[in-house]
């Protein structure tokens, strides 16, 4: 769950968050077999990590397929000035 809530801090300052993201999801599911297997406590949590995870996941591919899209559009030309005058 500590993965899952640090992504979103390192998705804002140093864009690491998905390498988080990733391993939130695949802590939590080990948690999740752990805890099945040993009949503890702290289920909720790790399915907190897990949902974590996979939603740091799925904003890393939205967010870039959104600057693939972005960039293939084209619609970053600056004009200063006239140039050619």
């Amino acid at each position: 769950m500590i993965c899952g809530i640090a992504q979103f801090v390192l998705w804002f300052f140093f864009g690491l968050g998905f390498f988080s993201a990733i391993a939130a999801l695949v802590l939590g599911l080990v948690s999740l077999r752990q805890i099945r297997q040993r009949a503890e406590g702290g289920r909720g949590m790790a399915i907190a990590g897990v949902v974590l995870g996979g939603l740091g996941i799925l904003g890393g591919i939205l967010l870039i397929a959104l600057l693939i899209a972005v960039g293939r559009s084209g619609s970053f030309h600056y004009h200063i000035g006239n140039v050619g005058n």
